[in-house]
């Protein structure tokens, strides 16, 4: 690769999915090939075609060392999202990475951005059963308040995915019982759907 690049190849080419040479060496998680790449004039926010930036692949593919380089890197948008709007925080989140997540957060990245959904890394951490990212977030500043498209609150969604753990913490933390989601469904009445009496 080196003699090809020495010789004029162009390390921000892409194929017609649209991913670049830097993109093919996260998604094989090649981290030499990677920190090789980054020594050239390379776009690291291009995105393939489903909007997935390098950043954002290595959230998904489990590469921590990956990450850190790449945020390491002064052009690096921390916020940039995909087709599904999610950001790197949102995906890592939704994988259960939560030595990811923990970086990304040391870094600033955004926590309340939500995704086409409408969910936050919080929500998406809960709706993907990653309890330990989830109690993670909520010692970090997450706004609890916030709903989804279905009008759904982190709570909400703790409460239909059975997590009494979580239910308690988001309790304590003040989060609202009587709302209701866009079916005007409490978050009672959802345990009450799901005939989980510890959480009634």
């Amino acid at each position: 690769m080196e003699e090809l690049l020495k010789h004029g190849a162009n390390v921000n080419i892409f194929d017609d999915k649209r991913r670049t040479p830097l993109i093919w060496a996260c998604l094989k998680k090649n981290r030499e090939m990677v920190q090789f790449l980054l020594q050239y004039p390379i776009n690291i926010n291009y995105k393939c075609f489903n909007g997935n930036t390098p950043l954002i692949i290595t959230c998904f593919t489990d590469q921590l060392e990956v990450a850190q380089d790449l945020l390491s890197e002064p052009a690096i948008q921390i916020n940039e999202i995909n087709n599904r709007k999610n950001t790197a925080l949102i995906t890592a989140a939704e994988s259960g990475n939560l030595p990811i997540v923990q970086e990304l957060i040391s870094r600033k990245a955004s926590l309340n951005l939500k995704n086409k959904y409408g969910n936050t890394a919080l929500m998406a951490a809960i709706e993907k059963d990653n309890i330990e990212v989830a109690e993670f977030l909520l010692h970090q500043k997450v706004d609890i308040t916030v709903r989804n498209k279905d009008g759904e609150t982190a709570l909400f969604i703790a409460c239909r995915r059975n997590h009494q753990k979580l239910v308690e913490q988001l309790i304590e933390q003040g989060a609202d019982l009587n709302g209701k989601n866009s079916n005007l469904k409490s978050v009672l009445m959802q345990a009450c759907e799901n005939k989980n009496r510890s959480l009634i």
